[in-house]
């Protein structure tokens, strides 16, 4: 029985009902817990003949996530629900808005104001932001549609207006690109970009196209294109202009030399780029001047919509805590001659403003604020049951009780075999059908797992998920499409300046391609930079002598000189180092060949329902790797992999399904860090996951007591832990391990020289997983030479957003 289909039904015995079949929805609810408001939402936002756009209003963006999750669940398509992120990050810093973050919240502002149901999710910081008003948000966007006539030149130039910037080829959100009759876009909130051809001036075709690849698709209806910016360039620069100007002589003047110069020079720099009609990173500070009318994303919700507000007091403090921050950024930033003096309120609308909307829903605990509209109070009466989880006896008697007084229970879960299960063995049974019938004293069994349940006493209901049942089970978070990592095969890849490796002369700075006149020819050569005055001219057709220069790091590397024996010298230690340790290598590998191991079986029914409590969306890569590390243990001998990929990319996710795998053979698992605070993260990050399997964990690093230390090696060695997780200490010779099956190494060339030592050891007989996201040059060419296996983790997930370091 589906979730969605239960929800609607509870919904309809609990809550008020009144307005909802004409859309109108608003008042205060109160007595309302968290788990029980998303479907409650759902079911009456949804209902009637009219269903009406809906913005909800959440205390931070992993809420807005989870509530995107869990609309999902309760029947809202997904289509329907868009997230709404911050855009203020030029705010703080000077530095170019994050591509995928602008993209998503322009994509879900465009879909507040268009015609439809649906849900617009976002924290009360983004939803407070100032951003474009309702009618220049309305009026930038444009459609192209196949058989409508639009002249190239034209487009190209409106897309300029908007914002998009040239990119060959397109790649990113806020592209674009002109081949012929061909135009390429790649249209802000749109989650693939899309290919315009054209006959003449007709359009014939739109079709959508992979970034990677850059090949065509599939069709498409048409192409919505809109602004890539949330402030616009105006059509009077000059005017703005001179009152930026004004405003800069004034302050100019009361500042220090040193302060007033840079002042002068950035802001000029912001006039002459206005006056030139081009867009620039500093653009959002003007936004003031720019669109003195904007209002927030609550302006922007239509006359018949609804605004829901989610725990108004938290979501007062929240938009208080923004508003105090924003404001000393902003202050410290002039203090330092970057930015004009302004305000909060230029760039940020207080809490008061979440409750100016005609139809405001509040859903809380308690009675809200006092700047909610005065409206009327429902007390709902749904309770929370999370006092249950971890504690089975008390959540058995609680169902036991609720049945023999007529309740009807929704069980919501993702791992119905084993909730079945476990729940006959207290003599409590499910039926899967009927439950509109129901009179009560049943337990219906329902697909989805809202992670989290709660109860209505008054009305007689319950809904029990995988949270209270099984302790462990986090919210799914809604899937969303991938953009894979882009691999550097062409010249078209390499951007100047980017920084280039030579096999012969080493590393220099990329100028571009250039023209040049060889014995009477003209040739294409590759302009590369070294230290002043060197510079090298490559020809075209040697650009596999050639490759991006890939850092773990933001700081440049060195560049090389093209005389001198530098870099010669650079190869010969590593050629020596290399011949080092590969007859250390194969004298290790040569013992490990000898090794055989029974070979590990198919996944069971628990390896599925674990791995199904992974709240994120595995990546193509990632599940690639996990496959890789299964295929190795099906082997008899042991597998030595190493998994690379980048923080937040998912290695850890690997080791643990890899783990889980290897305990169900009885055997055991360390798991080594290099640090102690990273062996704290694993540990939690493993019991979150196993907790709730019969897995014994436990830690070894210098936080625990010396009595603590001597009962886990004590277990270790008797079989009573499963799973181990330390530093260096788990090297310690003392320290005797029972069955050990897999040894998992994060970071490993973060271990000293004794360290490695000891390791090759432990890697005779045992299995190795090596998780890396900057691996040295030896592990890695090990791997590129098929000595050691290697999954490579290329894909970031949906939504990540780059490390930066300041």
């Amino acid at each position: 029985m589906r979730l969605s289909e239960f929800t609607h039904w509870l919904a309809r015995r609990i809550a008020p009902w009144d307005g909802a079949e004409d859309g109108n929805v608003s008042g205060r609810w109160t007595g309302l817990t968290a788990e029980a408001r998303a479907p409650l939402v759902a079911a009456l936002c949804t209902a009637g003949s009219k269903p009406r756009k809906v913005l909800v209003v959440t205390s931070s963006y992993d809420k807005a996530l989870q509530w995107q999750a869990r609309l999902g669940l309760c029947g809202v398509p997904a289509d329907q629900v868009k997230v709404l992120p911050n855009g203020q990050s030029s705010l703080y810093e000077d530095s170019s808005p994050e591509t995928v973050a602008l993209s998503e919240r322009i994509g879900a502002l465009r879909f507040l104001v268009s015609d439809g149901p649906g849900f617009v999710i976002g924290s009360a910081q983004a939803v407070l932001e100032r951003t474009l008003p309702r009618e220049d948000l309305s009026a930038s966007f444009v459609q192209i549609k196949p058989g409508e006539t639009w002249d190239l030149d034209s487009t190209c130039k409106l897309l300029e207006r908007l914002g998009h910037e040239l990119g060959e080829p397109v790649r990113v959100p806020g592209q674009y690109s002109r081949r012929g009759g061909i135009l390429d876009v790649f249209p802000m909130g749109s989650e693939r970009p899309l290919r315009v051809e054209l006959f003449g001036d007709e359009v014939e075709t739109v079709r959508e196209f992979d970034p990677m690849t850059q090949r065509s698709q599939g069709s498409a209806a048409g192409l919505e294109v809109g602004p890539s910016r949330e402030t616009l360039l105006p059509e009077q620069a000059a005017q703005v202009a001179e009152m930026i100007g004004h405003a800069l002589n004034i302050e100019a003047d009361r500042m220090s030399d040193d302060y007033s110069r840079r002042l002068r020079e950035l802001v000029e720099g912001d006039i002459r780029s206005l006056l030139k009609g081009s867009y620039f990173d500093r653009l959002d500070l003007y936004r003031p001047l720019l669109h003195p009318d904007s209002g927030c994303a609550v302006d922007l919700v239509p006359e018949g919509g609804t605004v829901v507000l989610d725990e108004p007091d938290e979501l007062e403090a929240v938009a208080a805590k923004s508003e105090s921050e924003l404001q000393d950024a902003l202050q410290h930033r002039h203090n330092r001659g970057e930015i004009l003096h302004s305000t909060t309120n230029d760039f940020l609308l207080p809490p008061e403003h979440l409750g100016s909307h005609s139809r405001t829903l509040s859903l809380s605990m308690g009675d809200g604020p006092n700047w909610l509209p005065s409206s009327k109070s429902t007390a709902i009466g749904a309770a929370s049951l999370a006092g249950y989880r971890g504690q089975p006896t008390l959540l058995t008697k609680s169902l036991k009780d609720w049945l023999e007084q007529g309740f009807i229970i929704g069980l919501s879960t993702e791992q119905p075999l084993r909730a079945k299960s476990m729940l006959s063995q207290v003599d409590l049974f499910t039926v899967e059908e009927g439950f509109e019938d129901a009179k009560g004293g049943e337990v219906f069994l329902l697909e989805g797992n809202l992670a989290g349940g709660f109860v209505v006493p008054d009305s007689k209901l319950a809904l029990v998920t995988d949270q209270e049942l099984f302790g462990v089970a986090r919210l799914r978070l809604a899937q969303r499409k991938f953009s894979e990592g882009i691999p550097v095969t062409t010249i078209l890849d390499l951007q100047p300046g980017d920084f280039v490796v030579h096999i012969n002369f080493g590393i220099g700075i990329y100028r571009g391609l250039t023209s040049r006149v060889t014995d009477g020819v003209e040739k294409e050569f590759l302009q590369i930079d070294y230290q002043v005055p060197d510079r090298l001219f490559v020809p075209a057709d040697q650009l596999d002598r050639i490759q991006k220069y890939l850092a773990p790091e933001d700081s440049p590397p060195k560049i090389n000189r093209l005389t001198g024996s530098e870099w010669k010298k650079t190869v010969s230690k590593a050629r020596e180092e290399a011949r080092e340790f590969a007859r250390g290598l194969i004298a290790l590998y040569a013992e490990r060949k000898k090794v055989s191991r029974k070979s590990y079986g198919p996944d069971t029914p628990w390896q599925s329902e674990m791995e199904h409590t992974f709240p994120w969306v595995e990546t193509p890569s990632q599940l690639a790797a996990i496959q890789d590390v299964k295929t190795d243990l099906k082997t008899d001998f042991p597998m030595d992999r190493l998994v690379c990929g980048d923080v937040g990319f998912g290695k850890t996710e690997v080791a643990i399904r890899a783990t889980f795998k290897v305990v169900q053979e009885g055997k055991q698992v360390a798991i080594l860090c290099p640090t102690t605070i990273l062996s704290e993260q694993h540990y939690r990050n493993f019991v979150e996951r196993l907790a709730g399997f019969p897995t014994r964990l436990d830690i070894l690093n210098r936080f625990r007591t010396a009595a603590e230390k001597t009962d886990v090696k004590k277990k270790l060695e008797s079989g009573e832990v499963d799973v181990l997780i330390g530093t260096h200490a788990l090297l310690n010779k003392e320290l005797k391990f029972k069955n050990l099956g897999l040894l998992v190494i994060d970071e490993e060339q973060k271990f000293g020289v004794k360290h490695k030592e000891a390791l090759k050891s432990l890697k005779v007989s045992v299995d190795v997983l090596t998780l890396s996201a900057t691996p040295i040059p030896r592990t890695l060419s090990m791997a590129l030479m098929n000595i050691r296996q290697m999954s490579l983790i290329n894909d970031p997930p949906p939504g990540r957003l780059p490390v930066r370091t300041i």
